[in-house]
């Protein structure tokens, strides 16, 4: 239903730290522009045009029903809070494992994730032409994400359990582009695996 340009750079380092620790760190920076709405209707609007042209019809009368549906679409767009702004955001993920690979604990893992999100613009609520909400930008996003697994092999078989917690520290926020449709990140979540491996 739109198009959009976006433009950025991206970072991403990966090390054993030891022999036993990794970890991998992932940063972007991106610029990006909506540019058009409805952008495949358009080329299609110009198609029919042509063609009606072609067999000797008014263009704007043959195409007046879609134009008017493209006009109402920019129309309601912008009430509806979308945004037509370039906005510059900010990603970023650190990973990190450390398996045990002797002792006691062999064969136990245990790492997380850190991940980071910009806030982005969030358009006023605008009611019968008043401003009842003003512009915004929705929170900036951490989410925590810890893990641990254990390993091991019971005859041909190998087991792996693994135990994962989504957003640790239950942030929730709301990161909808506008007050009328909220979109709220995902409560925490703990997600337990068991995998057989012959």
């Amino acid at each position: 239903t739109k198009s959009e340009t976006s433009r950025g750079l991206e970072l991403e380092l990966v090390t054993n730290i030891t022999q036993n620790w990794t970890a991998r760190l992932a940063m972007a920076s991106a610029l990006v522009h909506p540019s058009d709405t409805f952008p495949q209707l358009r080329g299609l609007l110009q198609q029919a045009r042509e063609a009606a042209r072609a067999r000797g019809l008014d263009p704007d009368a043959a195409t007046a029903t879609t134009q008017d549906f493209l006009e109402q679409a920019e129309s309601d767009a912008g009430a509806a809070g979308m945004v037509r702004i370039s906005v510059k955001r900010w990603v970023g993920n650190f990973v990190t494992r450390y398996t045990f690979t002797e002792g006691a604990l062999k064969g136990l893992a245990l790492g997380g994730s850190v991940r980071y999100f910009d806030g982005k613009p969030r358009r006023e609520a605008v009611v019968g032409g008043v401003e009842v909400l003003p512009a915004t930008f929705t929170e900036d996003q951490w989410t925590v994400n810890p893990f641990a697994s254990y390993r091991r092999k019971i005859g041909r078989i190998t087991w792996t359990a693994q135990v994962n917690v989504n957003n640790l520290f239950n942030e929730i926020t709301d990161q909808g582009a506008q007050y009328r449709y909220p979109r709220y990140t995902e409560p925490r979540q703990i997600v337990y695996t068991l995998n057989a491996q012959f």
